[in-house]
């Protein structure tokens, strides 16, 4: 009899131990799926870029933004004053046409004034809004993060911050160049040679 009940729990044991054990996991699944994808020109992708609102950007045969200050593109003007701050407003807007939320900084340009070499001798500014023709100036400009700022007075843009952008907003984008050598500039480097050839954007997406 003792045996017998001995039998019993063991089988009582063995079971529990299986229902433990059988955790329904696998260790390979192949499937496959469709996949669609749409390569879009920069002004119909998610991060969308629109350069119609000025004449120093356009879309090129790739469909991809070009920023041009070298006379092209319908300008009447062939480039920068010399010796000469410069700012342009308004020169391209970014919107975000994802179904998310993103945050977008400026990437690729030297910020650092610690290697000896300065500055990048350009700043990136945005505005909820477009800057209107009547009222030029500096006004409620914010500096990009990622850019440089090489005045580094928040009176001539406030201090930096990133850009936020939920489903369907947008940010107009301003650019000023620093060729004087002025000594409130000492931290910029030697022009023309240091004005960067390209401009980054990082977008990165979050629900909020």
């Amino acid at each position: 009899m003792q045996r017998r009940k001995y039998l019993a729990a063991l089988g009582s044991l063995a079971a529990g131990g299986a229902a433990i054990g059988g955790t329904g996991a696998f260790s390979i699944v192949s499937a496959s799926r469709t996949l669609s994808v749409n390569i879009a020109g920069d002004r119909q992708a998610y991060l969308g870029l629109d350069p119609t609102i000025s004449q120093y950007a356009s879309i090129n045969s790739d469909g991809l933004m070009e920023l041009q200050f070298d006379g092209s593109n319908g300008q009447n003007g062939n480039g920068l004053n010399d010796e000469a701050n410069t700012l342009f407003q308004n020169v391209f807007r970014i919107v975000n046409n994802a179904t998310d939320s993103i945050n977008v900084v400026i990437t690729g340009l030297d910020t650092s004034t610690t290697d000896g070499d300065g500055v990048d001798p350009l700043t990136v500014y945005y505005t909820d809004e477009m800057v209107d023709e009547n009222s030029p100036g500096y006004g409620e400009m914010t500096v990009m993060t990622g850019s440089p700022n090489p005045l580094g007075d928040e009176t001539y843009g406030t201090s930096s911050a990133l850009l936020e952008l939920g489903e369907g907003e947008d940010a107009y984008i301003h650019l000023e160049f620093y060729l004087s050598d002025s000594s409130t500039l000492s931290d910029v480097k030697t022009y023309p040679a240091a004005i960067p050839n390209e401009l980054g954007l990082y977008a990165q997406g979050y629900n909020r």
